[in-house]
């Protein structure tokens, strides 16, 4: 069994850096997972995961943390999930 990585960076005027931040800790158990934030990104790098889940494991990361995103982002605004 072969391992895997991925990198995302998420610019801060689209995904909530602590929405960002929640995703990758829920991740913790299936990869080892890397933060790293600027003044205007948060870069996630996920690695040591089953090659075999190819873009599916990324784009899964990348959904879950934009999803969080919409969450807090309506919150503020007053509203809830949908």
């Amino acid at each position: 069994m072969s391992e895997a990585s991925f990198t995302a960076s998420f610019h801060k005027s689209l995904y909530d850096a602590a929405a960002v931040k929640e995703a990758a800790v829920e991740f913790e158990g299936y990869a080892t997972v890397a933060v790293e934030e600027s003044d205007t990104e948060t870069t996630v790098t996920l690695s040591g995961y089953d090659a075999r889940y190819g873009d599916l494991f990324g784009d899964t990361f990348c959904n879950n943390a934009l999803f969080k995103s919409i969450v807090r982002s309506r919150e503020v605004l007053g509203g809830g999930a949908a």
